[in-house]
């Protein structure tokens, strides 16, 4: 029934691949995505043994290092226009007229501590643009986060 160590296990699950007659259609996404709670779990377990988070008091049943938990995490989502059917779509962002991520003047998106910048936001634009919308939306979330910046 359970395994004798006590601690819950999520096998691996690998990501299906689209068949080749619809990607050479498309030119899209290999893989098919999977829902948010799957990529949740996924993203939860250990590499080596499945155990979602072993950073208890009593650590890794391998003995293995705590993974490093991460407080902020980068997402280049669509090349086109972002890719609704993905993350993006399973966080709830409000998007504008055109299928982009609206944000406010500060790069802030309708889910708190949601953040967009460049084409995500504005639709294919120039790269200088999009560095530029980055450096706003890192200003607005080292502000978010450490309540003061030095960026500028």
């Amino acid at each position: 029934m359970g395994k004798e160590t006590g601690f819950i296990e999520f096998e691996r699950e690998n990501q299906s691949k689209r068949p080749v007659e619809e990607r050479i259609k498309d030119f899209n996404q290999i893989y098919i995505p999977m829902n948010y709670e799957k990529v949740k779990i996924q993203a939860a377990r250990c590499m080596d043994c499945g155990v979602p988070f072993c950073t208890s008091e009593y650590g890794c049943p391998l003995g293995n290092a705590a993974p490093e938990i991460n407080d902020l995490a980068l997402f280049a989502l669509g090349f086109l226009h972002p890719e609704h059917e993905t993350l993006l779509g399973d966080l709830g962002v409000e998007l504008d007229e055109r299928g982009n991520v609206k944000t406010d003047e500060f790069k802030r998106t309708s889910v708190k501590g949601v953040y967009a910048a460049g084409d995500m936001r504005s639709g294919q634009s120039l790269v200088c643009k999009a560095i530029s919308d980055g450096r706003k939306a890192a200003r607005t979330i080292d502000l978010d986060i450490m309540g003061q910046t030095n960026l500028r």
